[in-house]
């Protein structure tokens, strides 16, 4: 029995041999037609073929040829790829289809790490906006510097909270657009991937934005006197509460997104 098991097993991997070198050049000719029509899905098929054909067909000569030409076809179908990817990313908003196709042909290429460092990175746009565009009515040149001064706090103290409110928006959507697009198991790991790109590019100019409307130095000069600038201690407190209930709400999120696939008991790779 053990010898008959191991015939078969033999037979088994030459006939996986056999059939990858016979179909390796068809293979291989099908694709340029498909890239130059640009359908990627089959071009992807077919070069999936490829790979699996390489496999089998390691130890063989000319294994070389072979690595160079899906290396090449890689590349050609990754190029054809990045503009859809783009244009579905642009265009997620109204339509989710386009994305989850370049998602399905990404995965099948083993590159959805950069697909999803481009999602990420797309996703906290309108709220980064907000951020940047944010900014109390300019004082007057007869009004003093603590009185701009502050005005500025008061518009922040009031603003951050809504803004604060987007970004909660942002991530509640996220946590059913992700699982709608990646899948579940792969939905909290985006939730936390955008949390931490919204506050990215923003972390700086937060501190920058504190001290302009609440200066650590006690006293500025406004032309020849000086005018001492007190933040209100109230606000402060209140800016810093908002951020604590932000917080707060903002691990619920990332919680239930995680709390979903337990409950599914769905498998996850990773932490």
């Amino acid at each position: 029995l053990s010898t008959l098991h191991a015939l078969q097993s033999n037979l088994h991997k030459t006939k996986e041999i056999l059939t990858a070198a016979a179909t390796w050049d068809s293979t291989i000719d099908s694709i340029a037609p498909l890239l130059a029509e640009e359908n990627l899905t089959e071009a992807v098929n077919a070069l999936s073929q490829l790979e699996q054909g390489e496999k089998a067909l390691r130890g063989m000569p000319d294994r070389a040829e072979r690595l160079a030409s899906i290396q090449d076809i890689r590349e050609q179908v990754q190029s054809l790829l990045q503009p859809k990817l783009k244009h579905a990313l642009q265009n997620m908003n109204s339509r989710l289809a386009p994305l989850q196709q370049c998602v399905a042909l990404y995965t099948k290429l083993d590159k959805t790490d950069s697909l999803k460092a481009e999602y990420v990175k797309q996703r906290p746009g309108t709220v980064t906006r907000a951020w940047f565009s944010f900014g109390p009515t300019t004082a007057s040149s007869s009004t003093t510097v603590m009185e701009a001064t502050g005005s500025a706090g008061d518009a922040f103290v009031t603003w951050l909270p809504t803004w604060y409110e987007s970004v909660l928006n942002l991530l509640n959507e996220e946590r059913r657009q992700a699982t709608t697009v990646f899948g579940q198991t792969e939905a909290p790991e985006i939730v936390v991937k955008v949390l931490r790109e919204v506050f990215r590019p923003i972390i700086s100019s937060f501190r920058g934005r504190l001290e302009s409307v609440f200066p650590s130095n006690a006293s500025l000069k406004a032309g020849t006197s000086s005018v001492v600038v007190k933040g209100s201690f109230a606000s402060i407190a209140t800016l810093y509460d908002s951020t604590l209930q932000f917080l707060s709400l903002a691990y619920e999120v990332v919680a239930g997104a995680f709390l979903d696939v337990v409950e599914s008991g769905a498998g996850r790779s990773g932490d």
